[in-house]
């Protein structure tokens, strides 16, 4: 036990690490950044903030081994609205260990009542006013606590506008990843490109939507510029699906294949 009464280690399910499909899938890198980001969880209580680079440091890596990697493994984290990342199987093993610990404090006591009533009255009520079973009542709230309460509202807001962030963040990896085959490096000014986008949508979805017609865009300029800065700045031209731009001889084919079609001639021999 620490110093402060909380448990050093906490349980490792070995069996259910390594017969987990998905786990074995990961690459080495990436199981291990799993690994680092569940012990540093449990350290926290359950719960990281969700800073891409406060995490990367205090997992050790990078942040090109942190880009590569987390794309791989944040889908077993789940981010609140208070931007606080949690893994659902880690919460439930605290939870069990807290349980534990009480049954023991429970059973503790029941011990030291035990004892206590072999001493003698006057010893025995000495302890038991010194030990009230209740809480003393709550003092009214006073302006002080009300202007607390009120920034702490504001905190509240600020972290809960945060969250659409973080998904539209993720969908961009995750569709980059898809259409590019390999992560996407985030820089600092793909976070500011991508708080403006979501200030032109607000709306999460639309977002989405634009970011997906931009990287799956048929003109060379922006497939092959495509990134959160060109989304932003051409955030109007993203409002509809594009449309493919042919050259004379491809929409002369295309137009003979759809005049077969109708005619019934069936696919171009």
């Amino acid at each position: 036990m620490s110093r402060r009464g909380k448990p050093v280690s906490y349980p490792w399910y070995a069996p259910d690490w390594l017969s987990d499909p998905e786990v074995r899938a990961l690459p080495i890198a990436a199981r291990g950044l799993y690994r680092e980001l569940l012990d540093l969880a449990w350290m926290a209580g359950g719960y990281l903030h969700f800073d891409e680079g406060s995490l990367a440091r205090a997992a050790g890596v990078s942040r090109r081994e942190w880009n590569t990697n987390w794309i791989l493994i944040s889908h077993f984290w789940v981010a609140g609205r208070d931007m606080k990342l949690s893994n659902a199987k880690l919460l439930g093993v605290i939870e069990e260990q807290g349980k534990y610990h009480l049954e023991q404090a429970r059973k503790a006591q029941l011990r030291w009542k035990s004892h206590a009533t072999g001493h003698a009255v006057g010893h025995a009520v000495g302890h038991a006013e010194a030990m009230p079973s209740a809480m003393p009542p709550s003092p009214s709230p006073s302006p002080s606590s009300s202007k607390k309460k009120t920034s702490s509202q504001k905190r509240a807001r600020r972290r809960s506008a945060a969250v659409p962030l973080l998904e539209f963040k993720k969908h961009w990896s995750a569709e980059w990843l898809r259409t590019r085959g390999k992560p996407y490096a985030m820089q600092a000014k793909d976070e500011a490109a991508a708080g403006r986008v979501l200030e032109l949508s607000q709306d999460l979805q639309e977002a989405i939507t634009r970011a997906t017609r931009l990287l799956t865009h048929p003109d060379g300029f922006y497939a092959q510029g495509a990134s959160l800065t060109l989304l932003a700045s051409h955030w109007n031209q993203m409002a509809v699906e594009p449309v493919e731009r042919l050259s004379p001889a491809k929409r002369a084919r295309k137009e003979r294949q759809e005049m077969l079609e109708r005619l019934g001639g069936g696919a171009d021999a």
